[in-house]
């Protein structure tokens, strides 16, 4: 078994998807970079790693879209447009615009050549991550809570000796088939984590365990990168390796595997309704 550190230093973002549902928009920019009004997606989710004590960012990207020059030129040090706003007396906005922004030698590319899924792109990160535990954020998923989401999950798990914990939230019976759904058994689902007892991806409608869904944040072992391992097809990309899978097997395996609910604002931002709830909520002073 890896070894589990006090806190969960480095997070993982897998942003290579095509983002079709958002052409022509992502023929230009990533889907992540849309902005909800003035912010865009990716800067949330960053933020809400920093706040959970994350050091190092790992962007898994596509090479299609020069998604590393957009992210990279975000994330810098803007020093023309800080001194211009410093000079027209707005230093405030500057300093705020740069607060808590991580700084470029802690930011970690890593390309994903064909669209080969979630558990491809953070097996790719395995070598950055090391033995460590980390962190894995979506960033269509648009969560809001004080603490954060990944800050309450990072808590919860220094309580756990191994293992994984993901966040859930409760979803309509008619829209389990889009997501990720836990088995929770006879558990009583409140504020603490609880244990799952199995995970089916997408299930066909009528047989979803229950209606309690991933919602995009993870905190994995770095054991499951041997259960990631991509075969030869994978690498030829004529097939996905599903994280569902893995945590399938850890669930059957001796190690903790546990969800905790999560009780904030949540905007599911890989549709265009859910982005459009978000940015109204933005516009509100809601986000």
């Amino acid at each position: 078994m890896t070894m589990k550190p006090s806190h969960i230093r480095k997070a993982i973002f897998p942003i290579g998807g095509t983002g079709t549902r958002f052409l022509p928009l992502t023929l230009a920019m990533p889907k992540e970079m849309i902005p909800v009004v003035d912010t865009p997606l990716l800067h949330f989710c960053v933020l809400e790693a920093i706040e959970a004590g994350c050091e190092e960012c790992i962007f898994v990207i596509s090479d299609e879209y020069n998604q590393r020059n957009i992210i990279e030129n975000y994330f810098s040090n803007n020093g023309v447009l800080e001194r211009r706003l410093r000079a027209a007396g707005k230093s405030e906005q500057a300093e705020k615009w740069r607060a808590k922004l991580p700084t470029p030698d802690t930011l970690h590319f890593v390309e994903q050549k064909h669209p080969l899924g979630l558990g491809n792109a953070i097996w790719l990160s395995r070598e950055i991550i090391g033995d460590e535990s980390f962190a894995v954020l979506l960033p269509d998923e648009l969560l809001f809570a004080k603490p954060g989401c990944l800050s309450s999950l990072v808590s919860a798990y220094r309580k756990q000796k191994n293992g994984f914990l993901v966040a859930m939230q409760q979803v309509e019976q008619e829209e389990c088939h889009r997501y990720g759904i836990l088995n929770v058994g006879d558990e009583k689902v409140a504020d603490e984590p609880v244990e799952l007892y199995g995970v089916i991806e997408k299930p066909a409608p009528g047989s979803a365990p229950s209606n309690f869904a991933i919602i995009g944040r993870y905190i994995l072992p770095a054991d499951v990168f041997k259960l990631l391992q991509p075969s030869e097809k994978v690498e030829e990309g004529k097939e996905d390796t599903p994280l569902t899978d893995a945590l399938e097997v850890l669930i059957k395996s001796s190690v903790s595997s546990r969800a905790m609910l999560f009780n904030g604002e949540r905007y599911d931002c890989g549709s265009k309704e859910g982005f459009l709830a978000a940015i109204l909520a933005r516009s509100k002073g809601a986000l």
